[in-house]
């Protein structure tokens, strides 16, 4: 049963009382941290399987404990109740009590903090009321829930560029490998030419993937930027005139070749204002699966022609939708309506691309799906 309240008295409360926590600040990944206004929008739906309750489990992630109460999981910060009396209130970790609590005629989720919906309710009507906790719990870095699993986008995420073949032209590249050898792994040393390169200091190896060409075969047929995969790393031991020596120090899947690219170490995360929200006014197609030959799906990763000049941002939530294909009626090849396949989830965006996250697929998503803006 839900739990109904007038004001801030529960008429009905099921669950027990459990002793009141308190989260002390801790480091955690940035995927985590959402930071929002809780606020109810009348448009939101809850699932008719939502639980009144749910324990957090290790492996769990926010999309997937937001898609066990809403029909809609974008619509998470609308109805999450956090705690503005700690450092990180909208972090979940497992083992957390979630609650769904009603208030005048509100719907709202929280961690139950010892005093059920009624501390929730509480909360949400009084963000700033200070409250005294008699118990203290501390987070070690990491345990924290993530949005989606960081591991199937770290390639993507931290090892991975899309730069203007201009800027391609001018950066420092591989001119040869020790011994004469054709490729270089790890402890073996290759030597770059360019200018700017400083002793002891580490940088990346890169290998160029292909270029993309948005709009091919139209008159608006341009080029978007080249992709770059980091393959390894090392450190300047050497540096005369342009030629420098780089020590690799770790190597990845591909070998370090002629010609490949070099870069400052550069540590990238996910913003730190990372959190579900729909995508206005936008829409775009799926124009690349990486690290694939074939089509896309659940936990895949793709690339989208919109980027951050179509106001495209970390963290916004697309529908996937695909042609049902084409039939031949009297004579008229007529196409079929588009559905729903999919939802796509933004992490890292470029100038006119932006790398997305395949949440989950009804069938095989082809290159070329559309990608709109969702029902807020």
């Amino acid at each position: 049963m839900k739990k109904y309240f007038s004001q801030n008295k529960p008429v009905f409360v099921r669950s027990k009382r459990v002793v009141v926590q308190t989260l002390l600040p801790s480091v955690l990944v940035a995927a985590s941290v959402l930071s929002f206004q809780t606020t109810f929008a009348s448009s939101t739906t809850i699932s008719k399987n939502a639980p009144d309750t749910y324990i957090v489990k290790k492996g769990d992630t926010l999309w997937g404990i937001a898609g066990k109460f809403l029909n809609k999981p974008w619509q998470w910060p609308k109805i999450w109740v956090k705690n503005s009396q700690i450092k990180n209130p909208h972090l979940i970790y497992p083992g957390d009590r979630l609650l769904l609590c009603l208030s005048n005629n509100a719907t709202l989720i929280g961690k139950d903090e010892g005093t059920g919906c009624a501390g929730i309710v509480s909360r949400y009507n009084n963000p700033n009321e200070v409250r005294l906790s008699p118990r203290v719990r501390v987070e070690s870095e990491g345990e924290a829930v993530q949005l989606i699993p960081l591991k199937n986008i770290k390639t993507w995420l931290k090892q991975s560029q899309i730069l203007p073949e201009e800027q391609i032209r001018q950066l420092p590249h591989v001119i040869g490998v020790e011994d004469s050898r054709l490729i270089a792994g790890k402890g073996q040393k290759v030597y770059i030419s360019g200018q700017n390169l400083t002793i002891g200091q580490s940088y990346s190896v890169y290998k160029k993937l292909a270029p993309y060409i948005l709009g091919k075969g139209t008159r608006d047929e341009h080029y978007a930027g080249t992709e770059l995969i980091k393959i390894a790393s090392g450190i300047i031991t050497h540096s005369k005139d342009d030629i420098s020596t780089l020590e690799l120090t770790e190597s990845f899947d591909k070998e370090v070749t002629r010609d490949d690219l070099i870069l400052p170490q550069q540590n990238i995360d996910l913003p730190s204002n990372f959190a579900p929200v729909p995508a206005k006014n936008i829409e775009g197609s799926i124009i690349r699966v990486l690290d694939s030959i074939g089509d896309a799906t659940k936990n895949s990763v793709v690339t989208i022609n919109q980027g951050t000049q179509q106001s495209v941002q970390a963290g916004q939530v697309f529908e996937i939708v695909q042609s049902a294909g084409t039939v031949k009626d009297k004579g008229k090849i007529k196409e079929l309506p588009y559905e729903k396949v999919g939802e796509l989830l933004i992490f890292r965006t470029f100038d006119q691309l932006s790398y997305g996250y395949i949440l989950n697929s009804t069938i095989p998503i082809k290159i070329g799906s559309k990608v709109i803006s969702p029902e807020s």
